[in-house]
């Protein structure tokens, strides 16, 4: 009876019905993407939401150069024209340094992970950096009571470093969240970025625009500069380490091994599809989610160890060969990408850096230059505050965006 029932199911995937054989094929298919899909929206939003707060704690550190870069350059009596400079020249040097460091962020073979040393080492970088430019100026006439050139020098290297390292620091920041992003949750976590982002910009400008001259904060560390960046970087050591702590990542050496024992398990791409094909034939209808459970993976394992092959050779060559090599097989969207955000990035530093002290200047009518407790630095200050509750507008206006950008892709897509 048994030899009936399999010559019948034999019989049922002859040549005279291929249409039956179409449907299983479609059948696989179906049900291999359903396992997929599955397994793909195991991603919670909740480890999203912790993986971003390496992302809230840079925006929170940013907040101290956008409100207070010019501010600080300016107390310390360094030229606005050269100030200019300065971001300019700042701004370049972060555009090539970038790249690299996410290269090497990429093949990084660490055992704490990829992400996490360069998140790390990045943002001790960034801290001791803002914390000269914050107290660069009491610090030169410390030790140059006479001279004002020690601490300008202290603050602008400051600034520089501290510019260009959180920058930097955006990178692994951003790719420790799309490292474990299946690629039908991009926008999700795009989304989510953006708003954590955002959050740490807004809690930022909200603590540099509070007036802490009235407690003890400003006794404490010196100024409101100083009390605004001791509380930003409570906050954003907190977020980094909250990051970094909740979930562990995987060494790219130990990706690697996984990868290389699946490629030598496996014959050859067409090996294996010949072999699906064989079976295909020899199985019913009611077969087919058993078979999709068994090979689902196979494609996939295929696709890395030909992807492993080509880390190989480009790993090969040095750092700045591979980033002209990403560099020049950039796809035209990420082009398109890469230009329209230079533009936009271009213009909204352009704004965002000057801003308070535009307000404190041109607004309140204040001097940076005034002697201590003085009218005209008292205005200058307080227009500082002022724009500080400006910027704050502009990170609620993006977090409202955030919200609301894949309904308006939806809308503007049809």
């Amino acid at each position: 009876m048994d030899q009936d029932n399999q010559d019948m199911n034999v019989r049922l995937l002859s040549d005279d019905d291929k249409n039956d054989t179409s449907k299983g094929r479609n059948k696989v298919r179906s049900t291999t993407n359903d396992n997929l899909n599955r397994h793909r929206n195991q991603v919670s939003w909740l480890k999203f939401i912790i993986l971003s707060l390496s992302l809230f704690a840079t925006e929170l550190q940013f907040t101290i150069l956008d409100n207070f870069g010019i501010p600080l350059q300016l107390k310390a009596h360094v030229p606005i024209q050269f100030c200019a400079v300065i971001f300019s020249c700042v701004s370049i040097i972060g555009v090539l340094v970038s790249p690299v460091v996410g290269n090497l962020s990429d093949l990084c073979t660490s055992r704490f992970g990829r992400r996490r040393p360069y998140i790390i080492g990045l943002f001790i970088i960034s801290f001791i950096a803002e914390m000269a430019a914050v107290y660069g100026r009491q610090l030169g006439l410390l030790l140059t009571p006479h001279s004002l050139l020690l601490g300008q020098i202290i603050v602008i290297i400051g600034l520089i470093i501290a510019y260009i390292t959180i920058l930097t620091l955006m990178i692994p920041a951003r790719a420790s969240v799309m490292d474990i992003t299946p690629s039908n949750m991009h926008s999700t976590a795009s989304s989510i970025l953006t708003f954590i982002g955002c959050s740490g910009g807004l809690l930022g400008c909200a603590i540099c625009g509070i007036n802490w001259n009235m407690t003890i904060l400003v006794k404490v560390f010196g100024g409101q500069a100083q009390a605004s960046f001791v509380l930003i970087t409570l906050f954003a050591v907190l977020g980094i380490l909250v990051a970094i702590l909740s979930y562990k990542e995987t060494p790219l050496e130990r990706q690697t091994e996984q990868i290389d024992i699946k490629s030598k398990e496996e014959s050859p791409s067409t090996s294996i599809n010949d072999k699906k094909e064989e079976q295909l034939q020899s199985l019913t209808t009611h077969d087919y989610d058993k078979f999709s459970q068994n090979h689902q993976s196979s494609a996939d394992d295929i696709k890395s160890a030909n992807s492993q092959l080509t880390l190989k050779n480009i790993r090969s060559r040095n750092i700045l060969y591979r980033v002209f090599y990403f560099t020049k097989n950039m796809p035209k969207e990420l082009v398109i990408l890469f230009i329209t955000s230079l533009l936009g990035w271009l213009t909204f530093s352009t704004f965002a850096i000057f801003y308070t002290n535009f307000v404190g200047q041109a607004i309140m009518k204040g001097n940076p230059h005034a002697a201590e407790n003085s009218t005209a630095l008292h205005k200058y200050d307080t227009g500082v505050r002022y724009g500080s509750w400006g910027l704050v507008s502009y990170s609620v206006a993006t977090i409202i965006y955030s919200l609301i950008v894949k309904q308006l892709i939806h809308y503007l897509g049809k």
